[in-house]
């Protein structure tokens, strides 16, 4: 966007330049019930996009339902406000890819992953009819509308 300077001439509009680079690192693919990726970014989120239309949602309110559900020391690890891991979650019945909010617990000596309820991106399609392999979009796609939608620029994914 272009803005007009005081003397009539062009110049940028700061608030896109300042705003922060998030990028997101590829943590682990997990193959048990369909095929799973955990992206970790490197600052915190707090918001998704939800539904066809791109409505952008808190899921603080999901994870909140969803840790009240969990015991034991599990809880301390369910993230409720802010998020950095994301689940990219490919369905082992039909063509459907949906985002959530991500979680690590550590368990001897590595750490587990799994993700709340909260979606946070991706579409859901019908399985009676096969799912709809055409709403597939590349990890990168998704990553970077989350991005976007947080307040930040697109750093990319990491080495």
């Amino acid at each position: 966007m272009v803005v007009e300077g005081s003397l009539g001439t062009k110049s940028k509009n700061i608030s896109s330049i300042s705003r922060q680079i998030v990028a997101a690192r590829f943590i682990e693919e997990q193959n048990e019930r369909g095929r799973r990726l955990v992206y970790q970014f490197d600052r915190p989120l707090r918001y998704g996009v939800r539904d066809i239309l791109g409505k952008i949602y808190s899921p603080e309110a999901d994870n909140i339902e969803y840790r009240d559900k969990c015991v034991g020391e599990v809880l301390q690890y369910i993230p409720t406000h802010e998020f950095t891991l994301v689940v990219i979650s490919d369905a082992s019945t039909h063509a459907e890819r949906l985002l959530f909010v991500g979680y690590a617990l550590p368990k001897d000596g590595r750490m587990i992953y799994g993700h709340t309820y909260a979606q946070i991106g991706g579409r859901h399609t019908f399985m009676i009819y096969g799912g709809d392999p055409s709403s597939f979009k590349e990890p990168e796609v998704y990553l970077r509308r989350l991005a976007q939608v947080n307040g930040y620029n697109w750093g990319g994914i990491m080495a």
